[in-house]
């Protein structure tokens, strides 16, 4: 099991608390949640830590307990951009550990964050009660999944403005209860590919009606539900 001397005030409960709360864990039964967290192996990370760099051998995977990660993708031809930001509840890097291939993405730290690490011999640990590890990591895959199809989703709606706030939206969705996502205007526009200048026009006119707030080092949605409405679901298709 993990050691968590190394990390000074970091708790089992505060693990189980923010990994099960949405996200994979939470559709798994009590006992495997618990014993999951359990093995896991607690890091602290600072701002711009390098987590997992893209065409690494490492079969690492990581639990979001708290902070944010930033998930950055490239084309053959393009320089890696950034792909989405992952908040407490979500995993990454496992899909080296799943399909036995180097990384296709990289991950660094978006703000101070506590991850729950997983190599080897955790997973090892955790197959050894459970047997069924390889079903449930199958689940996990398929949630990543789903959530890349809703990335995919936000990039074909038409209307810029509302391809950005839809992609507010998803974030401020996995941020909750924080109201604060930590991304500059620079970096909505490349999750929402649009331009700066389009992004600025759309944060400045709602910031006016009050659905968003820039503060210091990122971006505030006060009221997601006031935010929904502005943008319902289906909006731009109907």
């Amino acid at each position: 099991m993990a050691d968590y001397s190394a990390n000074p005030g970091y708790s089992h409960d505060e693990g189980l608390a923010a990994l099960s709360r949405k996200g994979w864990l939470a559709v798994q039964p009590a006992d495997f949640c618990r014993y999951m967290v359990l093995a896991g192996k607690p890091r602290r990370c600072e701002r711009s830590e390098v987590i997992a760099t893209e065409g690494e051998n490492d079969a690492r995977m990581y639990g979001i307990v708290s902070g944010a990660i930033a998930a950055c993708g490239s084309h053959a031809h393009e320089v890696p951009v950034l792909g989405t930001i992952l908040f407490p509840g979500q995993w990454f890097g496992f899909g080296p550990q799943l399909a036995g291939t180097r990384r296709v993405l990289a991950f660094h730290v978006q703000e101070p964050s506590l991850l729950l690490c997983y190599g080897n011999a955790e997973l090892q640990t955790v197959r050894a009660a459970f047997p069924e590890l390889g079903d449930r990591l199958a689940q996990l895959a398929q949630f990543q999944a789903n959530y890349a199809t809703d990335i995919v989703g936000e990039l074909l709606v038409a209307d810029t403005a509302r391809r950005i706030v839809t992609v507010l939206q998803r974030l401020a969705i996995w941020a909750a209860p924080s109201t604060r996502l930590p991304l500059a205007q620079a970096e909505l526009a490349e999750m929402s590919n649009a331009s700066r200048a389009s992004v600025s026009k759309t944060v400045k006119e709602l910031e006016r009606q009050g659905l968003l707030k820039v503060v210091y080092g990122g971006i505030e949605v006060p009221d997601l539900g006031a935010l929904n409405r502005w943008n319902p679901p289906g909006a731009d298709r109907a």
